[in-house]
């Protein structure tokens, strides 16, 4: 079987200092795009085979897709990765294809919610996609009104970022000075006001305004080409 497995884009995403653990906490907003990887599922009699089209993307113990099913205690599984999201754009690819392995392998499972944050604090947002705010470190997800209206051109740099990098090089006193732009967000995508959403779009990674917005800590960004509202 097939599966498409989406990306994503952070509307906004404001980081709100480092817990002991080594993890930030952060608000951020998800946004589901149509841009998708796919994932095809095959029963084999032993082990756990990945593929992946892209050969960036680890294929043993590391793939987000390999641990998700060894959560699940599975085991017989041959998996096709084809990757249009690219990897450490900040769009979410590994997390989306982890979400999709759990939903298509486990889909009456009663906590993959729980097995979907061990595998990446993204995870679990795209268990249901749409649109969402994640808080903690981006794995507590309340869902939001579906938004109307918001067209989305990407622009990719040829620069890979890693998250870990990304965040190791924050001055955290200069983040989470935009909590009331998110607040102002939420109550736009509550109330159906397109104009708002985009005048209120910001991201700690990002210094200084730009025609195009920073998606997460990768190096992808994307415009807003059609606000129609």
């Amino acid at each position: 079987m097939q599966y498409k497995s989406p990306a994503k884009i952070n509307l906004a995403l404001d980081i709100l200092g480092q817990d002991p653990s080594g993890y930030h906490k952060i608000q951020t907003i998800f946004h589901e795009i149509p841009l998708h990887d796919i994932v095809e599922i095959k029963k084999i009699p032993k082990g756990i085979k990945i593929e992946c089209t892209d050969p960036s993307v680890p294929t043993d113990e590391k793939n987000t897709v390999h641990k998700a099913i060894k959560l699940l205690g599975l085991d017989g599984y041959h998996i096709k990765i084809t990757k249009n999201i690219p990897p450490r754009s900040g769009l979410g690819g590994a997390s989306s294809n982890a979400a999709t392995a759990l939903k298509a392998l486990a889909p009456k499972h009663k906590n993959l919610e729980d097995l979907a944050a061990k595998i990446g604090m993204d995870v679990p947002f795209f268990m249901n996609g749409g649109t969402a705010l994640g808080e903690h470190f981006g794995e507590k997800i309340t869902p939001l009104p579906h938004i109307e209206n918001l067209k989305i051109e990407l622009k990719f740099s040829d620069q890979q970022v890693e998250t870990r990098d990304a965040y190791s090089k924050l001055d955290l006193s200069l983040c989470g000075k935009n909590v009331t732009k998110t607040e102002k967000m939420l109550t736009a995508i509550r109330t159906g006001n397109t104009k708002e959403i985009i005048k209120n779009i910001h991201n700690d990674f990002q210094k200084g305004p730009g025609s195009s917005y920073l998606t997460g800590s990768g190096s992808a960004r994307f415009l807003i080409i059609h606000p129609s509202a």
